[in-house]
């Protein structure tokens, strides 16, 4: 998912949190990614370690795909849901509190904000989702929303086998749960979904819309 905060939240998180906040900020450095946050060290290398090999595997299988970006890209990672709730997209003046993690694109650095522990989700997942994003809007103009968040869904699913063997397009537990038991959207309002739309911001539509 993508969207909006303003950009000011941002700046304030990356200034004023780390040192006036009560818990220890840390910044990690890889190769390709900038990581700062409140989660442990450990825990950063690990997703910093994943989202290396994410970003050599979608050079391997994309290879006209733009995953090389003179802007930047820092990923800010908080240990909770808790310590990243206020810092959410909103939708109609309401924190959005299924959001699990977004990518904000910037004209001087790009920023992909998640939280590591949030029930019922693989922050991987949430990380290799919003990765693809900026994978997809930095080689392609526009998308039509249901294939934006659909390939970015299908890419989330990201798994090493070994040192040679990655797993991609796994199904997704929640979806395949959500597609047996509740009514599917018509096709016709699945295609007429955009970023304002009920369907892609109330808790209670966007599961069957990201299903």
């Amino acid at each position: 998912m993508k969207r909006n905060p303003p950009l000011i939240l941002i700046w304030i998180l990356l200034t004023i949190a780390p040192a006036f906040g009560k818990d220890a900020w840390t910044r990690v450095q890889s190769k390709n990614f900038t990581l700062v946050g409140n989660a442990s060290e450990s825990d950063m290398r690990k997703i910093a370690f994943k989202l290396e090999q994410f970003r050599q595997t979608l050079s391997l299988i994309l290879p006209k795909a733009s995953i090389s970006s003179p802007i930047p890209t820092t990923v800010v990672l908080f240990k909770s849901d808790e310590s990243f709730h206020q810092f959410k997209p909103r939708y109609q003046g309401k924190i959005r509190d299924n959001v699990g993690g977004y990518f904000l694109p910037g004209p001087h650095r790009n920023y992909i904000a998640l939280s590591l522990n949030r029930v019922g989700v693989n922050p991987y997942e949430v990380i290799f989702h919003e990765y693809e994003h900026f994978v997809l809007h930095n080689s392609l103009v526009r998308l039509p929303l249901w294939l934006d968040e659909g390939l970015a869904d299908f890419y989330s699913t990201f798994d090493t086998e070994g040192e040679l063997k990655v797993n991609l397009g796994i199904p997704v537990e929640l979806h395949i749960f959500r597609l047996r038991s509740e009514p599917m959207l018509p096709f016709k309002t699945l295609l007429a979904v955009d970023r304002k739309s009920p369907h892609y911001n109330e808790t209670d539509k966007a599961g069957m819309f990201y299903a």
